[in-house]
């Protein structure tokens, strides 16, 4: 999972689509884990260009790999509650890219599960 991720994070930068961030986040009432992705893209062009741009993406896997579904990807823009929380804990950690976070606080967000591949402020 966490690997397929960063593949795909790679593939969309190659692609061009500005990455703010990227999370995986654990919905413990669903039970199931969702791969955010924020992008500037959302603002500007809006979600519908950012889900193509992933799609995209998703297809230049190689069928030998574990590939992410689109059903677990949520695109946000830049002033989702999470990510913000994220990109202001770098702030205080240089450190935090590439983190997991389990049942803590961050930022006044109570993060169950979560691996952060990079939050940029």
């Amino acid at each position: 999972m966490i690997q397929a991720g960063e593949k795909l994070l790679d593939l969309l930068e190659v692609s061009d689509q500005p990455i703010l961030g990227a999370f995986w986040l654990f919905l413990p009432d669903e039970h199931l884990w969702r791969l955010y992705i924020a992008s500037d893209l959302v603002r500007t062009a809006g979600a519908r260009r950012a889900y193509q741009q992933v799609f995209e993406a998703l297809k230049r896997f190689h069928l030998d790999e574990w590939v992410i579904s689109l059903h677990d990807i949520t695109v946000i823009d830049g002033s989702d509650n999470v990510f913000q929380a994220f990109s202001h804990a770098i702030n205080d950690d240089v450190q935090l890219n590439r983190q997991r976070f389990f049942r803590e606080r961050v930022q006044q967000q109570y993060i169950e599960d979560a691996w952060v591949y990079k939050a940029a402020s």
